[in-house]
């Protein structure tokens, strides 16, 4: 066959390859869209489900340390509060966020804000999705437990990547999966949701039981009782700073100060130039911190120099530490040369680690003292005295109640 020829049949098959692919294109555009519609329609239609200004969520949850109750509040477009005995994690306009126990809330990483978002969307991905800035793009069918799913990838910045498999008997979302990706798509989910137990609330079609599993393990069951749709709730209500003012309101009536950052701490120090300074890093709950709170009470006891300052900052070092035991820990020992902080996130432990040699990853149960002309400035200088209460008996600042108070005798005697 001539070149030309042979240039000319190649033409003709990319051509057709082109064209073949533009048809098949097109057919899983219009597939796809059959799945949204009915998926819309099978949950209650568009009209409907553009009425939901606000769901509120109440029930239980199941893990294996056991049940707990918890309220669920979800705003669009994407604002979410879940909160329970143990924890409370939320969505705002700055990202996800989770406040263990009674301690401070904390942003999170990308992986909760992917999660989290994708959550709180209660219309759904399919409904204005364009606008919304998904991505859609419709997989090949799954069987799965004797039932034929179509699988739809659903895919955004902020939300990671997603498969929804939709059972094709019902048009239902019965089951949701996340994937982490770094440049290459995960072969298995870090994340699945079961969805079960449909019940139509105001004309939608709601599931009332999840069943979460990270990894193929399972983690969590989960049953909403009451599912009420339309509760006026204001932004400001899903932001960080509402908590972090709720427990700065928890502390208002104690001795115990919050300590958002360690400027506070350098300001107070700073200010009390002249005076000795006695800094406490401590755990509310370990044994050998108790004993060293101890010793530093019966010095106060003895020691009534109003030149002495100390600071007691409490961290949860422990799982068990929070801020009601750094709240009571703190009432134990009320002088007006005492200023007791809670420092949740740790930033004083992290801060004297890089200034000490410190036998441990978070500097904690230290005590560190400071002469009348030390100042911070840029960076504190290292105390002039300081001591440990670990267990390593061969170092040689191991706490002693006596030779810290001699210490403390001498600084305020210069």
């Amino acid at each position: 066959m001539p070149l030309c020829n042979l240039i000319r049949s190649l033409k003709i098959i990319l051509i057709l390859s082109i064209l073949c692919t533009s048809v098949i294109a097109s057919e899983k555009k219009s597939d796809l869209n059959l799945i949204i519609t009915k998926n819309i329609e099978a949950r209650g239609g568009l009209k409907n489900i553009n009425q939901l200004t606000s769901l509120k969520v109440i029930g239980m949850q199941k893990t294996s340390a056991g049940e707990a109750p918890f309220t669920a509040y979800f705003k669009p477009p994407q604002y979410m509060i879940v909160a329970s005995s143990k924890m409370v994690q939320g969505l705002d306009e700055g990202g996800a966020w989770i406040m263990m126990k009674n301690d401070s809330p904390k942003r999170t990483i990308q992986l909760y804000n992917d999660i989290f978002a994708f959550q709180a969307d209660i219309k759904g991905p399919f409904i204005d999705h364009e606008k919304k800035g998904y991505h859609l793009q419709l997989l090949s069918d799954e069987e799965t437990e004797g039932r034929t799913f179509s699988v739809v990838e659903v895919s955004r910045n902020d939300i990671g990547l997603w498969h929804l498999l939709i059972d094709k008997s019902t048009n239902l979302e019965k089951r949701r999966r996340y994937f982490v990706s770094e440049g290459v798509k995960s072969q298995f989910p870090l994340l699945e949701i079961i969805y079960d137990d449909f019940e139509i609330v105001n004309g939608v079609r709601f599931p009332h039981k999840t069943e979460n599993y990270i990894q193929g393990k399972w983690q969590a069951t989960t049953i909403a009782e009451k599912i009420e749709i339309g509760e006026s709730i204001e932004d400001s209500q899903f932001s960080i700073e509402n908590y972090e003012q709720l427990i700065l309101e928890k502390t208002a009536n104690t001795p115990l100060h919050h300590l958002k950052s360690i400027d506070k701490l350098k300001k107070i120090f700073d200010d009390n130039f002249g005076k000795v300074r006695l800094i406490l890093l401590l755990s509310s709950t370990c044994s050998s911190c108790k004993e060293g709170y101890i010793a530093v009470q019966n010095i106060l006891s003895r020691e009534k120099s109003k030149s002495l300052s100390i600071y007691v900052i409490w961290m949860p070092i422990f799982p068990e530490d929070d801020l009601t035991d750094a709240i009571l820990r703190s009432s134990e020992l009320i002088d007006e040369r005492i200023v007791h902080f809670w420092d949740n996130r740790l930033t004083t432990g992290n801060h004297w680690k890089s200034i000490l040699d410190y036998p441990q990853e978070i500097a904690f149960d230290v005590y560190l003292l400071h002469g009348k002309n030390s100042e911070w400035g840029e960076s504190i200088a290292p105390p002039t005295f300081w001591m440990y209460n670990t267990s390593d008996k061969s170092k040689a600042k191991k706490f002693n109640e006596n030779t810290i108070e001699e210490k403390i005798k001498q600084l305020l005697s210069d």
